[in-house]
């Protein structure tokens, strides 16, 4: 698609910084053209009446700046009408015409304002007392002159970007400077030599400068109003909004003092909510969601009925990827009709799903590569959905054409090429440690992050010592062992990068080291493609061949989760030494039933089990994953802390129960049950799909006409002023 996005007509630098924004991110496929006639689609940047004029191109969306007391005004209607959405930091869903969609999202900072580890000069070390911009100053324009008057009020100095004689400007008091036509460089020097920076504006509800210049460690200034207070609240000063002399008593008291210095908190704040690319992302989709093509997938002829929606992920065989799907989709298959391209499964009958699940292998291989075409195809589907590594997405992309693909995306370890995920309509990430990584390896599209849970009706605590009996009562006494012999579990696919070998070395130096008689270590895996440990062979190596239980797990069918509860009630602590995890159910479970785990500070293991959820080892060196496809980089437990992290649990039954209490509370959070995940994903799908949807994330959501949405910013999320 040929796409124009420069401003035409009356415009400021902030628009090409927007218009540079969007070019900078622009997905693959969009072509910028510097001809709105040569267009396909047009960016309308809407700041009066003759923004309507300025259409060229056969579509087009409008970013609405002006207007925060006229937004109201009937002139903006057609403009707004035959848009194919409208982009703003105001909220319009009141205003809009039924119909339209609505992207309510803030403007972002521009890279050239990034400090970068740059040292900036204290509050108190500062040249300028207030820097300003603009052109005009008035009741209904900018308050330059009412800024001017305070900081000579107070004995300061002032700087203007902009001209030395403005309009609608009385006077100029002696501590008036003015430099027009300043490069970025410049700009950004003035701001670090600025204590506050003025976004005074009347007739505005953004006002770019003021993150550019918080950046560089200047406080923004501006009217309080619900229109600011929704950007800016908590990184701001705020005075009313008045004019004249009034105005300037409020900011005589104002610059008296010093403003409280920029933290490094606020610049990071600042970043990640008002960061271009993110922004961006958004902006694409909504041009890809309200395209034609994309609109006519919901059925016209009987728009009631349900739409369709393949999920390509593990089924039908006992793996942590296919409790998810089965999880998901359940959710899922309550506003979609669900269909299934069942990755490891064999064909069998599957009565456990409320959904037709296909196999791969009449495709030629067993990952679906070969057979998702047809699916597509045959199904229709209005999304595709594919639960995998990000290293097998591009094989997916290359077969879903133009049917939107959302990823669900595990990522256990650093490293990853996120590019893999290019042309995916939004990834949702099991953790914020995956989104991250994928961001660092070169991810640019939408994100999303929804975790994987636990079901704690199944993963429960039970009665311990029944249980153990049950289980461990011939064995214990054919060893010779007491009925509180502590019993080390690790659970897992026996491949690589669970580092079993790391499991039983590890508990072997704690048993040997200290001269423990009554532990031993179940080691309950099941084998899979990949090249596997010898754990029996490794157990006589390290001379604990007489410590170890290796129970023999089926591969495809695994153990009954009523029986792994009760493994997870059997032994005394979870041990993992894996390289990372994308998220780690057996963790998970564990903890549901009251039993603590000594894991790895990385990856989804770091991020969950701090603060006494579990008990975390650092990682004393890497690992490098043996993979072509994308060598990831893992965490290796440190040796000594992991022997001590046995011990302690050993010799402190009170302490590990306690943190076994710890854990249980974690794991019933309403954030990890499956209800919840699979609404989370249900409103995820509904997003990506229809620009009409309510999402709670305000910055960076689209509503409809008639929606609302949470207007407080997320955490960690997601102007034109000159």
């Amino acid at each position: 698609m040929k796409v124009f996005l420069k401003p035409t007509g009356l415009h400021s630098i902030a628009m090409l910084r927007v218009a540079a924004a969007l070019e900078r991110f622009a997905p693959e496929g969009m072509v910028v053209v510097d001809n709105p006639a040569d267009a396909d689609f047009q960016l309308i940047h809407a700041i009066g009446s003759d923004a309507l004029g300025q259409v060229v191109a056969p579509s087009y969306a409008v970013v609405q700046y002006c207007g925060s007391k006229s937004l109201d005004d009937p002139k903006w209607q057609p403009l707004w009408r035959g848009a194919r959405f409208v982009w703003s930091y105001y909220e319009l869903d009141d205003v809009l015409p039924p119909g339209v969609a609505f992207l309510h999202a803030p403007l972002g900072v521009d890279p050239a304002f990034h400090t970068d580890g740059l040292r900036l000069p204290r509050t108190e070390d500062r040249s300028f007392t207030a820097l300003t911009m603009g052109f005009s100053s008035g009741p209904i324009q900018e308050a330059i002159e009412e800024c001017a008057w305070a900081v000579q009020a107070v004995g300061g100095r002032m700087i203007h970007v902009g001209p030395a004689e403005i309009e609608g400007m009385q006077a100029y008091p002696p501590c008036w400077q003015a430099q027009l036509h300043v490069s970025d460089d410049t700009l950004a020097r003035f701001y670090r030599n600025s204590q506050r920076v003025s976004g005074l504006r009347h007739v505005e509800g953004f006002e770019m400068p003021c993150l550019e210049g918080l950046l560089q460690g200047a406080r923004p200034v501006v009217f309080d109003r619900p229109d600011m207070r929704q950007w800016y609240d908590g990184i701001a000063e705020f005075v009313p909004e008045c004019s004249g002399e009034e105005l300037i008593g409020h900011l005589t008291a104002l610059f008296a003092s010093p403003p409280a210095p920029v933290t490094d908190a606020e610049r990071a704040h600042v970043l990640a909510r008002f960061d271009w690319e993110s922004i961006a992302a958004k902006f694409w989709n909504g041009v890809r969601v309200t395209a034609p093509a994309a609109s006519a997938r919901v059925s016209v002829e009987n728009p009631a009925a349900r739409r369709r929606l393949l999920w390509v992920g593990d089924a039908g065989a006992a793996t942590g990827f296919e409790r998810a799907t089965r999880h998901v989709c359940n959710a899922l298959n309550r506003d979609f009709e669900v269909h299934v391209l069942g990755l490891n499964h064999n064909g069998d009958p599957t009565p456990q799903y409320a959904y037709p699940v296909y196999p791969c292998q009449p495709g030629g291989d067993t990952m679906g590569y070969g057979r998702l075409q047809e699916m597509i195809e045959r199904i229709g589907p209005a999304a595709v959905v594919i639960q995998n590594d990000p290293w097998n997405f591009p094989r997916y992309l290359a077969k879903t054409g133009n049917v939107p693909t959302i990823g669900f995306v595990a990522v256990d370890g650093e490293n990853i090429d996120g590019t893999n995920l290019a042309g995916v309509a939004k990834a949702i990430f099991w953790t914020e440690f995956g989104r991250e990584q994928a961001r660092r390896g070169g991810y640019r599209g939408p994100a999303a992050v929804i975790p994987l849970g636990v079901d704690t009706g199944v993963y429960r605590p039970l009665d311990r010592a029944a249980t153990r009996q049950r289980w461990l009562g011939q064995v214990l006494t054919e060893r010779g062992l007491p009925e509180n012999t502590f019993v080390v579990g690790a659970i897992g696919r026996n491949q690589w990068r669970k580092r079993f070998d790391l499991t039983i070395e590890y508990f072997a130096r704690w048993v040997h080291e200290n001269d423990i008689r009554d532990a031993i270590l179940w080691l309950q895996s099941a084998p899979t493609s990949d090249d596997a440990w010898n754990p029996a062979q490794l157990a006589r190596y390290w001379n604990i061949a007489d410590r170890i239980l290796i129970p023999t797990v089926p591969h495809r069918n695994g153990m009954p989760e009523e029986n792994l509860c009760a493994v997870y009630n059997m032994i005394d602590a979870l041990f993992v030494t894996s390289l990372g995890e994308g998220f780690h159910l057996p963790s998970f479970e564990a903890m549901a039933c009251g039993t603590p785990v000594v894991a790895p500070a990385w990856s989804a293991l770091g991020e969950f089990l701090g603060d006494g959820v579990g008990r975390l080892v650092h990682c004393s060196g890497t690992a490098a994953h043996p993979r072509s496809s994308n060598t990831t980089i893992g965490g290796v437990m440190d040796a000594r802390e992991a022997v001590l992290a046995l011990d302690d649990l050993y010799s402190d039954p009170a302490g590990r129960m306690a943190q076994g209490q710890r854990g249980l509370a974690f794991a019933r959070q309403p954030r990890f049950t499956w209800q919840d995940i699979g609404q989370r994903f249900v409103a995820e799908v509904e997003e990506t799909l229809n620009p009409w949807g309510k999402h709670a994330d305000l910055e960076s959501s689209w509503m409809g006409p008639h929606g609302k949405a949470d207007p407080r910013p997320s955490a960690g999320v997601s102007e034109t002023g000159r």
